[in-house]
């Protein structure tokens, strides 16, 4: 454990460290989960010693542990879109692993959606509760997929849209149909024209 005390790009480092710890780093949370250590050297040096104890039950019982590897981040949502926020370049969705991917692109589109949602004055609530062939929902799930990309099934699920299969149909309906004439497109188009 002695050498992840010099390893910069590790929360452990900045355990030893607490006057350069990120507002978002609430050391605390693992110091109370390994037995309510406190925070200063002597709880540090009680936490290197539950870390030690723990890497050898991995060892022993390595079934414990898997449920560690599953996604690219552990932490509340706040501090994944924190992280995402940070350190994904706009349009880029790069994680370590396909979830954290994924979580990242889904973060984004959210984003996108919230901001489309604002400017036509409307809610995710009156979204879910609008039928699924409205046309102010058709032609926000329009600017959707093209400024931001989200998969149709994401749209479906988070709009209340038909199934994907059927939206794709009712979105080139809408585009060949509505778009033209549609306040709702206008006013996105507008707002966001680059």
């Amino acid at each position: 454990m002695a050498e992840l005390t010099g390893y910069r790009h590790s929360s452990y480092w900045h355990l030893y460290h607490p006057a350069q710890r990120p507002k978002r780093l609430v050391s605390q949370t693992a110091l109370t989960v390994a037995g309510s250590l406190q925070d200063n050297p002597k709880g540090w040096r009680q936490y290197s010693e539950h870390l030690a104890r723990e890497l050898a039950e991995s060892d022993k019982n390595k079934r414990r542990y898997v449920g560690f590897a599953q996604g690219w981040a552990i932490g509340s949502d706040a501090f994944k879109a924190a992280t995402i926020s940070k350190y994904a370049p706009a349009g880029s969705a790069r994680a370590w692993t396909l979830p954290g991917a994924e979580q990242m692109r889904a973060s984004q589109w959210e984003l996108h959606l919230q901001k489309a949602l604002s400017a036509i004055g409307r809610s995710v609530a009156e979204a879910r509760l609008a039928p699924k062939s409205e046309l102010w929902k058709l032609a926000l799930a329009t600017w959707m997929r093209d400024a931001a990309r989200p998969k149709n099934s994401w749209l479906s699920d988070r709009l209340v849209l038909a199934h994907p299969c059927v939206l794709s149909r009712n979105l080139t309906r809408y585009r060949c149909l509505h778009q033209h004439s549609d306040p709702t497109w206008a006013r996105l188009r507008s707002t966001f024209a680059t």
